[in-house]
Formats: structure tokens, sequence, C-alpha cells
């Protein structure tokens, strides 16, 4: 049983939480009788380009796949290498960075959706590359929502599709398009962006990508992190007859680096942390802090993989509330793990999710969480005490979740419920047999 799995996975969650999903879950395949090769998207190897920390973390998931008898393409090698040539070529080009920057702001520009899926030269040289390492495969994986790269893949060997969905995709541009009304006129780079989100339809896009995937009539498997994403797909999509189903649970597990770093012993200070941008509730900030304004004595430590944009922006909180401490993407995740476990509670405002790595280990190490009741969120969470969930945008009441944490001398409480949940996701090994399960019985 062979697959061909071709997307985003980074075992350090530079890429998000996604990333580490699906990284762990490539590397327990071969173990559980499945022949696997991986490749990351051409668009991914791009980024590599553009971020040195990140290219150093697709090194070291690369790595630990092949230990794992994972099979990388050797050209996907061939090229890192030569881009890491590249990069430390011109590192000392003071506009290299900005040049690269300006290539990928470009090719992920809004556009009309009768012109999906667009693809570059560059991008399309490096899949027949990659196709012609390949050579022929049974089945091919794509471990996020569909992209115009995967849809190529897909046209060229005409397998059977395994897609992973970590969340409802259309979500992606109902936040963002919700938010970006009120919280996007930071820039004028992100008032562009809320322009061109005013002319498209929030589905237009997406929904070509899936239209696109469908009409290639092969066999497709969605398999869905979260059942509550799927009820509100399933409305926006004219699903066919070839498309089967099959949800996953648990769907993620909690780093045994959390667990061993456990603590109810808790200091003056809240953590955000994960992927920092409007999404995951970054601009909602300036108004939840305006609520805590005088009326807690904590600092707020922002950790996780942020740009340059959302870097300045982060500073400039604290003009509105002066206890702000910045930590950056840490490589380190111990040292990670002992910030989420001292501090009094995880604040995550997010708007798109589907099962969120960083509220899990949250709970891994004894830290409650303050976050919107977004409908996977809710599925997921809405019985698991430590979990404060109010209603999003609900600004005064988020910050007040803050205050009553800010006061509690006894976070053990809150978590005296939660231990089977726990459990449950401790181990990865549990939600790779899930996906060995769904395999084994799609590919009699």
């Amino acid at each position: 049983m062979e697959i061909f799995t071709i997307g985003p996975a980074d075992i350090n969650g530079k890429i998000g939480g996604g990333g580490i999903h699906n990284a762990e879950i490539i590397i327990r395949l071969p173990h559980l009788g499945f022949r696997v090769i991986y490749s990351p998207y051409p668009s991914i190897l791009f980024w590599a380009l553009n971020d040195e920390v990140y290219a150093d973390s697709l090194h070291k998931t690369l790595r630990i796949m092949e230990q794992n008898k994972v099979i990388i393409p050797s050209i996907v090698f061939s090229y890192l290498e030569e881009k890491n040539k590249i990069l430390k070529r011109h590192n000392i080009e003071s506009n290299f960075f900005s040049k690269v920057d300006k290539f990928i702001k470009e090719k992920l520009k809004y556009i009309h959706y009768k012109d999906f899926p667009q693809l570059r030269d560059e991008e399309i040289k490096i899949m027949k590359d990659i196709i012609s390492d390949v050579g022929n495969v049974q089945y091919i994986m794509n471990p996020t929502e569909s992209t115009s790269e995967f849809i190529y893949f897909a046209k060229i060997f005409k397998k059977p599709i395994y897609n992973i969905i970590h969340h409802n995709p259309f979500n992606w541009y109902m936040a963002l398009r919700k938010t970006a009304s009120m919280f996007y006129m930071n820039s004028i780079s992100n008032i562009i962006k809320l322009v061109r989100l005013s002319l498209f339809s929030p589905y237009s896009s997406i929904k070509y990508y899936y239209d696109k995937l469908i009409s290639l009539n092969l066999p497709i498997n969605f398999i869905w992190i979260n059942p509550a994403s799927y009820f509100q797909f399933r409305n926006s999509m004219n699903l066919n007859k070839n498309i089967k189903n099959y949800f996953i649970y648990p769907a993620n597990a909690i780093d045994p680096l959390a667990l061993s770093n456990e603590s109810y012993d808790k200091e003056n200070y809240f953590v955000y942390g994960g992927y920092l941008d409007l999404l995951k509730g970054l601009y909602d900030m300036p108004y939840i802090l305006k609520e805590l304004k005088n009326k807690i004595d904590d600092y707020i430590v922002f950790v996780g993989h942020s740009s340059n944009e959302t870097t300045k922006y982060i500073n400039k909180l604290k003009k509105i509330y002066p206890k702000i401490k910045f930590l950056g993407f840490l490589k380190n995740k111990e040292e990670l793990f002992k910030i989420y476990s001292k501090a009094k509670g995880l604040i995550y405002p997010t708007h798109i999710d589907g099962y969120s790595l960083v509220i899990l280990e949250s709970l891994g190490v004894k830290t409650p969480v303050i976050t919107y009741g977004i409908p996977e969120l809710v599925y997921l969470y809405k019985n698991i005490k430590p979990v404060r969930i109010v209603n999003e945008f609900d600004f005064k009441s988020f910050a007040n979740e803050i205050i009553k944490l800010s006061k509690t001398d006894n976070t053990r409480d809150l978590f005296d419920n939660t231990e089977s949940f726990i459990r449950i996701h401790s181990s990865w090994d549990n939600v790779a047999k899930q996906y060995a399960k769904i395999f084994k019985e799609t590919m009699k």
C-alpha cells in the first residue's frame, strides 16, 4: 500500500499546528505497513528560500521522515541545497529578501476565481521534476485544504485521493472578510487587501478549487479533523457520489514535552500563543487590552510565528497595555512549554481552527484557556472546564474571563475533569492508527 503525500508538514510548528499534525502522521505511517513518499509543495520550497529559520525546520522534518523510512524524492533535497546556496550567497544583499517577499506576495495575490488555479512557470517546473522522480504511485494524499498545486498532481497521477481537511476551508474567507472590515485598517497594504476582499465573493476561489478537484472524477476520500467543519462545508458544496467522508478521533495529540512540563504554580503573566496573525485574533487584542487596562497587573507574553508587520503591530500594543513582552517563534519546544506552563492562562481569540494544537498543549501543561466559541472549538471543548469559551468579538466577556483567571488562586480545581480527555490525546500513535484504519478499509 503506497501513498504519495504532497503538502505542508513541519515537526517544529513553524507553519502552525496543521504542519505538526501532518508531519507526526507521515512519520508513523511506514511503521503501520505503508510505503510513503513525501514532498513539500513548490510554494513551501519558495517559503524556505525566504525564511532561513523555516529552511532549517524543513530540513529537520525531512531528516526525521527519512529516519522513519519515509521516501523523499532526491529532487527535493537538490532544490533545497541549491536554494540554501542562493540564500547564503545573497544574504549580504539588503534587497534580496524584499525581492523574494515581493515574489511570494504577488503569487498569493487575490485573482478572480475563473482564472484559478494559477501556477507560475517555476512551480510547474519543480512539480514536473518531482513527478519524474517519484514515478507511478497507487494513492495520493493532500494533508491540507485543496490547492492549485495538489490539483496539478492529481491531474497527472489520476489515482484515488485522500484529502485531509483541518477546518472548514470556507471559514478562512468568511473569517478574513469579517475581521478585515474591523481590524485590517492598520496599513496601506492591508487596506488594499480589504478592497480586494470586497470585490470578490468569499466563496469563489476556494469553491473553484474543490469544484475542480471533484470534476477530475476520481475517487476522493475526505478525512475530517473535526465533524463541525464537515457540517459547515457540506452546505457550501455539491458533493458527488465519488466522495467518501471519514472522521478521526482523537485527531491531535499533546507533545510529550508538554505533558512533562505541567505545573499548577503560576506566575504573573498570560500567554498569547500560536500563529500570530489576524485569523488567530491578533487584531482583536487592542479591544481586549483596553478592557483589561488598570484591572489586572499581569504581563501579556506573545509567543509564536509572526511577520515583520505583525511584530511591529505587537510592539504598538504597548501603548494600550504597557506590560507586553514579545518572544517571537521559539525553536526550543521545552522552553516554549515552560512558558505555557507558568502562565495564568492562554489568550486565544481565534476566528478559525479545526482542533487547535495550542489549546491541547495548554491543557497538557495545566494552563487554562480563553477562546472564542467558533463551531469547531465548541464541539470539542464545551465540556472541558479549563477552556473558557466566549462569543466571537465579545471583547468585554473575553477580558472578564482573563480577569477571573488573574484572581484565581488554585488552578488545580479547573482541571478536575480533564484527565481522561488529556489521556486520550496523549499520543500521536493513537491519531496515526485512525488514519491507518481508514487507509486499510479503502485500499482493499
